[in-house]
């Protein structure tokens, strides 16, 4: 349990970035 705390703390941001870029380019119409 407590790894995963460390792991959270540690890749937090990153996958916090990662999930509003996929919601953002999910929101926005893709370029074709």
């Amino acid at each position: 349990m407590e790894l995963l705390i460390l792991v959270w703390r540690q890749y937090r941001w990153p996958f916090i970035s990662v999930m509003a870029l996929s919601l953002a380019s999910a929101a926005l119409p893709a370029p074709d």
